[in-house]
């Protein structure tokens, strides 16, 4: 039994390609849910190809630079073709070190 149930719902996870956005990505398919996850590293498409043969679902791999706002809607809208609706956004802020 899972401790959350998240089948057939469909989510959107930025910063999903590590850290904790990577984190928050394996749960909610661990929770069953579908995700796309956004993320401006060249890791993205890397991250979806390892998050797929762990959980054996596809995922949506958006390489997107969410600064501004017109790639912000570039990459919802893309979100949403590739998945049809979105029933959870999550937003991973994470802070770069310099």
């Amino acid at each position: 039994m899972r401790l959350f149930d998240l089948s057939k719902r469909k989510a959107l996870i930025t910063g999903g390609s590590r850290g904790p956005g990577r984190a928050m990505a394996e749960g909610f398919m661990e929770a069953g849910a579908q995700i796309a996850i956004v993320s401006s590293t060249d890791s993205t498409f890397a991250a979806a190809e390892e998050l797929e043969d762990m959980f054996g679902a596809e995922v949506v791999a958006i390489r997107a630079d969410l600064s501004n706002r017109d790639r912000l809607h570039r990459a919802f809208d893309g979100c949403l073709a590739e998945l049809g609706s979105l029933d959870i956004q999550l937003v991973n802020h994470s802070i770069q070190r310099r």
